[in-house]
Formats: structure tokens, sequence, C-alpha cells
């Protein structure tokens, strides 16, 4: 599967072509004629001198492979926004690019969103470069096409982290947000995620209706009479005070034990992992009264390098955490709090009594974090029946919170993989009068109580340090706690984790295989020794658990994901991931009693085995596991 094939061309052959251009004429001929109109119309359109030359030089060095993997096609604009490798091109993140996603959202903004110019657009940056290009010089761009079309514009001065972006759209009742970033991507990466009105992420179908409008605004708009400094306009506001709103609103809501500090009791590391958070973390524990944290002082510095990992993503495990771990050690602190590269994510690692680190998936945060904000329910919402609070996560992660809703008497509710989900439906039931507890997913996504829609790891680790102190003081380590959480809810143990896969063919085979691998061709109903129970596949719209056979959730053709049940009760997803070359994979089971955990561990290695051969077969497939 990390075979490369050719793409082909979809260009756009309207415009002039320039007769000049700054390459060897006999390098320029060894290009297919598609892909040389495809160089001149960019060159053509590319503000950034810089990155004009970039794509010169791989013309005048006869690069005609790396010159067309960079115009094949246009990045594509979906609810996760942009996501790409920055560089020259139409399939790269870059002046360009950004420029002509941004036209498109200010003519949808302007079609769709009453006095949106007044209303006015938030944008917010972290840290991000390679050569020309860079975050904050992507979001000053947007910026300026923004107020040259009239829109007040609210940018915030300086790196910061993603929750601050959709938090700001509530502060200043903004028509939409921008967030310049790629998260935990590779350094080369860099993305344009933007937020509706609601402060939600997009979902359909205004991702469609904005991609319209940006394939009819491809050539850039005139910014001759915008001042270069976009503070310079007048329509241009600094958005910092919205952050100092912040601060006050999750310390007033999640703020629960006075005098939390106890350094001393419970030692805390934190890293950045070389993103925006060390500022804005410190700021957290400064506000929630906690004694500071142990810096991972390699990691500390914003680094658009990511110097000291391979992979900038704390849910990668060890690796990513390994020098926080030698920080805790030296530090005697048994607790580290990590952030992913723009602060929306939070990972946890604990230190067991034998000396070894269990770092918690997103599952177990979730547990720790929902019995948390159930035990200071009265503190957050007294007079609320418990009915009214509500518990959501991914149709992929664990069901131990539905577990828990329905042993406590509260609501849980399930959606699609991803945030652009999970925040839209939190929104639905704060509406309706509930009280979202917390809305999570297990790749390290979690927004406690509602404050904003979208995931952040800066209140979500403020609260976990609380959680952690509160239980320390009463002499019980996290694991412990969380022992007692499964024998009361059930030992929910689940493997999840991704291989990547380069080749698109070769994703949708996977899981066409799957399709059609049934004895009666269609389904497939037997993994080894295991009976499959129901399939729901939510990329045909079919759910053999439903009188109908029709799913409940949203079905989407442009997406692969499949989801099956045993009859021993287990769950198990594959989907393709929507922003990087990955086929993802989750597998849960479920044990009760004494010998629970045990039982279920044993049974999810096992059932992890039968998957691999017959579904996931990394050999059939050329599948590159995660850990290589």
């Amino acid at each position: 599967c990390i075979r490369r094939r050719r793409s082909s061309l979809k260009l756009d052959l309207d415009l002039p072509i320039p007769t000049q251009l700054k390459t060897e004429k006999g390098k320029m001929e060894k290009l297919s004629e598609d892909v040389r109109i495809a160089a001149e119309t960019y060159l053509r359109r590319e503000p950034n001198a810089e990155t004009r030359k970039e794509m010169e030089d791989l013309i005048a060095e006869g690069k005609a492979d790396e010159v067309e993997a960079a115009l094949a096609k246009r990045l594509s604009f979906g609810t996760a926004g942009l996501r790409g490798r920055m560089g020259a091109g139409n399939f790269r993140m870059n002046d360009l690019t950004v420029g002509q996603a941004t036209q498109g959202l200010a003519v949808y903004l302007e079609d769709k969103v009453e006095n949106s110019k007044e209303k006015g657009v938030v944008i917010g940056y972290d840290h991000r470069k390679k050569g020309a290009i860079s975050s904050s010089a992507l979001a000053s761009r947007a910026a300026r096409i923004l107020i040259s079309r009239g829109f007040k514009v609210y940018l915030f001065p300086e790196i910061v982290a993603t929750p601050f972006v959709p938090y700001g759209v509530i502060h200043y009742s903004a028509a939409a947000g921008i967030m310049v970033t790629a998260s935990h991507n590779p350094k080369d990466d860099n993305g344009y995620k933007v937020y509706a009105q609601n402060a939600a992420q997009i979902i359909s179908p205004m991702d469609a209706d904005v991609a319209a409008r940006i394939a009819d605004n491809l050539d850039l708009w005139d910014l001759d009479k915008v001042e270069e400094d976009p503070y310079s306009n007048s329509n241009c506001v600094d958005a910092s005070p919205s952050i100092d709103a912040y601060y006050t609103e999750i310390v007033e809501k999640m703020h629960f034990t006075q005098n939390a500090g106890a350094s001393s009791l419970l030692p805390i590391t934190f890293t950045p992992m070389h993103g925006v958070g060390t500022k804005w973390m410190k700021k957290v524990f400064e506000v929630f009264g906690l004694d500071p944290y142990i810096p991972v002082k390699e990691q500390e510095e914003a680094d658009p390098y990511f110097s000291t990992v391979k992979l900038p993503n704390p849910e990668e495990g060890k690796g990513a955490l390994k020098l926080a771990m030698q920080t805790a050690e030296a530090n005697g602190s048994p607790l580290i709090l990590a952030n992913d590269p723009d602060s929306d994510r939070l990972a946890v690692a604990e230190r067991q009594l034998d000396g070894s680190w269990e770092i918690f998936n997103g599952n177990k945060i979730a547990m720790l974090l929902a019995d948390w904000l159930w035990m200071k329910r009265e503190s957050i919402m007294p007079s609320l029946e418990k009915e009214k609070f509500v518990l959501i996560a991914s149709t992929v992660s664990s069901k131990i919170l539905r577990a828990m809703a329905e042993v406590e008497g509260l609501s849980f509710d399930e959606t699609l993989t991803g945030f652009k989900w999970i925040g839209n439906k939190a929104l639905e039931y704060k509406n309706k009068g509930y009280c979202p507890l917390l809305s999570y997913e297990v790749e390290i996504g979690f927004a406690p109580l509602g404050i904003s829609p979208d995931k952040d790891g800066l209140r979500a680790a403020g609260a976990f340090a609380e959680l952690a102190i509160h239980h320390y003081r009463e002499g019980v380590k996290l694991s412990q706690r969380l022992h007692q959480l499964y024998s009361k809810y059930g030992f929910h143990e689940m493997v999840a984790s991704y291989f990547f896969c380069y080749d698109p063919n070769v994703m949708k085979k996977v899981f066409d295989d799957f399709r059609c691998g049934g004895k009666d061709g269609k389904y497939t109903r037997q993994i080894g020794k295991y009976q499959v129970k129901n399939v729901r596949d939510l990329t045909d719209g079919y759910d053999d658990s439903q009188p109908d056979n029709k799913p409940i959730l949203p079905v989407s053709s442009s997406s692969q994901m499949i989801t099956l049940t045993f009859t021993n009760g287990a769950v198990f997803t594959m989907r393709g991931s929507g922003t990087e070359p990955k086929l993802k994979y989750y597998l849960e089971v479920v044990g009760k009693g004494e010998t629970g955990r045990a039982e279920a561990q044993a049974l999810l290695a096992d059932m992890k085995e039968a998957v691999f051969e017959a579904v996931l077969n990394k050999d059939k497939y050329g599948l590159v596991p995660a850990s290589n």
C-alpha cells in the first residue's frame, strides 16, 4: 500500500497562461502539457515570491514527479477545513490555497449568515513554519482578505491554543472562526480549521457550500488597499480579551477545590510537546490555585521542528512521552499531563507502585473526568435532574460511559467520529436544557461541561489536576480509582491503534473485501472462532441491528467505516482517517466480576489476533503498523 500511483489531473484551463516563466524552456518541455499548464496557472496565482521560486526550481531541475504531486489537484476543503504539507502547489498549504479558502468562506458568510461582516471572524494561529510559509503569515493573509471584503476581524496577536478560537467565536458572537494549525501532524504539515457561527467545527452542508465558493474564487482578490499589518486596518481588533474571559469562565464553572495546590503530595509534570501550550497551561495552574507544574525543559518552547520527537503526538505513547517520564522520575513526580502541539488534546500517564508508567488511553481519562464531574454535579447545576446531565462519546470510543449512565441514571448519546459531530451534538442537548457533563473521543479529546463545543486540552487539564490531587489526598492512585470504577461499571478493555495506508485504492479494498467476504458473498460473519451478530456500514448505509437495516448515525459514501458487534458483546470498528493516511481500528471487550479484568484482557488479545488475520492482514494488504 506504500507504492505510488500517478494521479489523473483535473485542471483549471480557462485562464490565460503567461508566455514567460523563470524556468529553462528545455526543462519545462519535460512536463506533460497538463502539468505545464497547471504549473503556469499556479505561478500566476501564487502571491508569495519565495513559494513561487520553490515551484520554479522544481521545474528547472526537471523534477516532473514532484511537480505533478504538488499540482495534480487542489487541497480539498471539507469538515476538517484544509490540511496538508506546506510548500508550493495547489495540493499544498500555502498563501494561495489559504487565500482561496478564505475567499470562499467570505462569500459563504456573505450569502448565508446575517450581518456576518459586523459579527466578524475570529482568527488564531500556531507556531508552524517551513521556509517562507508560516501559520502567522497565513493567518495574516486570511485576515487581510476578510478585511478587504468589509469583515470585522478578531485576530490574536500571538500564537494561541486552538480552544481559544471557538471560545472567541462565542465571546464575540462572531460569524465564524479560523485556526491555522495542523495540530499533532508532522512538522512539514499545516492546516486551516473553520468553526461555524455556533463555535463548533463545520459539518455538512456548510463544508460543501464553502468548497463550491472556493472553486468560484480561485484568483486572489486585490489587497492593494489593505495595510500589510492587519492591525493597521480599522476593521481588525485584538482578540486577546476573550482569553481573559475564557480563564474567568473555566474557573467559575470547573474549579471545585480550594487550596488545591499540594505539590508535595502530587508534583505534576507537564509537556506541551514543543507546541503553544506553555504560557497557557501555566495560566491554568495559576487560576485553579495549583502549585506550578514541573516543565519538560527540552520541550517547553514552541518549536516548529518538534526537535525531540518523531511525531509530536502524545497519543503515540512512550516514544512521545520519553522525556516527560525522565523529567518526572528525576523530580519524584508520579503524574504527567501532556498537550498536543495546539493544546486541544490531553494525554495522561501515572507512575505505578512498581516504578512502571501506565499511559491512560482516552477512555480511561474520560472515565476519571466523568466520575469527577458527576461527583461535583451539585456544584455544577444543583437543581438539575439527574437525567438532564448527558455524557457524549464518539461511536468508536469505549462504551464505559454508556454503562455509567445506565447505572447512575444520567443520559448518554454517541456520534460519528470527530468533534465536528460531538460538539454539535453537545450543543443540541445544551439547547434543550441539558448539561453536557463530558463530551469525548478516545483520541484524547475532551470537552468538559460544554463551555465551548470543541475539545480543549487546557480546561480538561485543570479539571484532571484537581481530581488527581483529590484522589491522592484520599490515598488512592488514579489506576486504583479506575479499578474501582470498572468494578462498578464493567471492565472495558480496548485496543485502539492504526496502520499507515498510503494508497486510497488499498484502503478501499480492505473494506470492500470485508463487504463481500461472507459465504453468501456479502458481509463477513465469522472472524476466527468469533461470530458476528451485527454489521453497521456507514459508508454504504447498512445496519442490520435496526428494523429497516438503516443506520441511525449519518452515512457518508466518501469515508470508509464499518462496525461489528459480536455475539460475545465485543465491538470492533475500522475506519479511514479523514486527515492522515491511516486505517484506524478499535476493538473493545467487557468483563465483569472479580476476574473480569483478566478475562477481558485475555479475550481482547485473542480477538485482536483473529481480526488481524482475517480482516487487517498487513502482509496481504501491505499495511504499515503504527510502531513502524
